[in-house]
């Protein structure tokens, strides 16, 4: 069983300075909460099928064909009828460029938003969603995500489940 726990939060701690001799300096919380859950093949937004894995570029674009996850030591990963639910992707700390995430030209799978939705990743920046079954199933006209660098063997790390 695949069960996919996330965590998508957003604390602020701010202190207000008054200013005032006899008022101590309140504190404020900026905050959105309440995204955290686990999804899994029996939740009402099902998860049934993981692929994570450290990508390096070669001459600088890899595409990721979601229908098709190789995976190392594991058995591939193939989301055909699935929709991406929960995703991550980092870009690793050594890169001297941008990563661009983004839909193939051709056979685009568009989980970053509307039809040009792309991501933009300096070394270090790191990308995390969640969606509830609103994204479009994988398959033959939706599976390709493209991930481009200057950097010719830049690195990212990606998390993916689907159901």
């Amino acid at each position: 069983m695949t069960v996919a726990n996330y965590q998508l939060k957003l604390n602020i701690d701010e202190t207000i300075t008054l200013g005032e001799d006899l008022v101590s300096n309140p504190p404020v919380l900026h905050t959105i909460s309440g995204d955290t859950g686990s999804l899994d093949g029996n939740s009402a937004v099902p998860v049934t099928t993981p692929f994570s894995d450290q990508v390096q570029l070669s001459g600088g674009t890899v595409t990721l064909d979601l229908a098709a996850l190789v995976r190392a030591n594991l058995a591939n990963s193939n989301f055909t009828g699935l929709k991406v639910q929960v995703w991550k992707i980092k870009a690793a700390t050594g890169n001297t460029a941008v990563i661009i995430v983004k839909p193939a030209a051709s056979n685009g799978y568009h989980f970053l938003g509307d039809a040009d939705g792309q991501a933009t990743l300096a070394a270090d920046d790191q990308l995390m969603g969640q969606f509830n079954d609103s994204l479009p199933d994988v398959g033959g006209s939706a599976k390709d995500l493209t991930i481009t660098s200057s950097d010719a063997d830049a690195i990212f790390e990606i998390i993916l489940a689907a159901g």
